[in-house]
């Protein structure tokens, strides 16, 4: 007879999520200072610097999702857009909020009032676009509104 199946090891898979970690934040700390002294120079608003942090952050998987567009492939597409979602929330902001506290930097996480309008409104419209099962294009004119509205909010 066949051997018993054993029970799958997450071990491996921990393994390889945290062993890159320590090479991240040592090129993020490397990049930061000059990054931060562009933006100072450009006057860039503080709240751009976390709008193009976000931005290296999910542009891998965004890159893949405007493939999946491009090709039609609207299915895979909406995945690779929520799971980037839902890669940010679930690691980036965790492993961020643990390098701010092990260096002792400060994190604020707070929304202005023009900020979380912005976020109410774009939830109102995902649950609109997205419970029904279909969007056309005035659903994506809306969300581009108001990523629109959302960079207005960064340089006001």
């Amino acid at each position: 007879p066949p051997p018993p199946p054993s029970a799958p090891s997450s071990g491996p898979h921990t393994d390889r999520v945290l062993k890159p970690i320590p090479a991240v934040i040592a090129v993020t700390k490397m990049n930061a200072s000059p990054l931060e002294a562009l933006l100072t120079s450009m006057n860039a608003p503080v709240a751009f610097t976390g709008f193009l942090v976000a931005l290296l952050i999910l542009s891998p998987e965004g890159l893949g999702a405007l493939k999946a567009v491009l090709n039609n492939q609207v299915q895979r597409a909406m995945n690779l857009f929520f799971g980037s979602v839902l890669a940010t929330i679930s690691l980036t902001v965790p492993v961020v909020t643990l390098i701010a506290w092990a260096t002792g930097n400060d994190l604020v996480f707070g929304l202005g009032a023009p900020e979380m309008v912005v976020m109410v409104a774009s939830l109102v419209l995902c649950h609109i676009s997205f419970s029904t099962g279909r969007t056309n294009v005035l659903n994506g004119a809306a969300h581009l509104a108001l990523f629109a509205a959302y960079l207005m909010t960064i340089f006001a």
